[in-house]
């Protein structure tokens, strides 16, 4: 017995559907998209503008923090706060597994992952930083808090003694 069937069709020609070609010669067009990194620099320069470094007083600096951001070949910033207050920009390579934390602008220490305390995402709507429940440091990451022993303390004056 044949496994191919033979159908009659409408107008008496018989026809053998497994030697028939039912392929469309219709062209497609790609509908992925080739994966890229996330980068997180427009929201970085808006929350410069409007929250970290904001008005016409701190417009100079903001310039220098977003020409730092654009020489920089990262695509992943963090912004650095101590209390409520902006103190630097940092970037953030990952190789392989591991990701380096290094400074562009700004004042602050040297950063290693183990020295962060809080972090923070940058919310787009309402324009500031919140705080995130987690110690994943992820590209979703915008911001992040050091440990208070991580920053220098101001060191008392001392009263030279009179001889």
């Amino acid at each position: 017995m044949s496994r191919s069937k033979s159908t009659t069709l409408y107008d008496g020609r018989s026809t053998n559907w497994d030697t028939m070609s039912c392929v469309s010669q219709i062209t497609t067009t790609r509908v992925f998209k080739e994966p890229t990194t996330k980068s997180n620099k427009q929201l970085m320069e808006m929350a410069l503008k409007f929250h970290a470094l904001p008005g016409p007083v701190n417009k100079n600096e903001r310039l220098k923090a977003m020409d730092s951001m654009s020489n920089s070949g990262a695509n992943h910033f963090l912004a650095l706060y101590k209390d409520k207050a902006y103190r630097g920009l940092y970037e953030v390579h990952t190789v392989e597994e591991l990701m380096r934390i290094s400074k562009i602008h700004g004042t602050g220490p040297k950063v290693s992952e183990t020295m962060i305390a809080e972090l923070l995402k940058f919310n787009s709507g309402s324009k500031n930083f919140q705080l995130v429940d987690g110690k994943t440091l992820s590209p979703a990451i915008d911001g992040f808090r050091l440990n208070p022993n991580c920053w220098l303390s101001k060191r008392p004056r001392t009263v030279p003694s009179k001889l």
